[in-house]
């Protein structure tokens, strides 16, 4: 092949934030919540059990998965985020689906949620602030999963 040869590349399929949902899940209905962002760090614990086959060598062995979540909106008169079907209260398990690129939507019949991350949330905080100089009125919520997560398949 000689060196001025036009090369084909692949155009990347990247996933755009703009298109995330976050889905709450009732166990009869799927609702979705309007945020402005989310973050969800997912981590394990890993334990070194270096030892003297390893050839000098770090060993380790992967440990308990974990993931929190924090997500900002802005708060909805119409749309009460604190009582059915969101109940986003500190305390409070809910069955979240972090849905990427906007697909499934919650209208689907039999949505598969195969392109989310998905399982239950327990949440632990709530805070907004607010003023005569704010302007729309933005709350920040947190927690961490709480049980088995389903991640995004082939």
């Amino acid at each position: 092949m000689p060196l001025n040869a036009p090369t084909q590349i692949q155009p990347p399929n990247f996933v755009s934030g703009i298109g995330t949902k976050l889905i709450i899940e009732d166990g009869v209905t799927f609702t979705e919540f309007a945020v402005e962002s989310i973050d969800f760090d997912w981590t394990v614990d890993t334990d070194d059990i270096t030892h003297s086959e390893a050839n000098g060598w770090a060993t380790h062995i992967a440990g308990i998965k974990r993931s929190t979540f924090s997500m900002t909106f802005v708060y909805d008169l119409a749309n009460k985020p604190l009582i059915a079907p969101y109940r986003l209260v500190p305390g409070n398990t809910i069955k979240a689906h972090l849905v990427l690129n906007g697909n499934p939507t919650p209208y689907d019949l039999t949505p598969t949620f195969s392109e989310d991350f998905g399982g239950p949330v327990l949440l632990s905080g709530f805070k907004f602030s607010a003023g005569p100089k704010a302007t729309a009125t933005r709350v920040s919520c947190t927690g961490m999963t709480s049980g088995a997560f389903n991640t995004p398949t082939v």
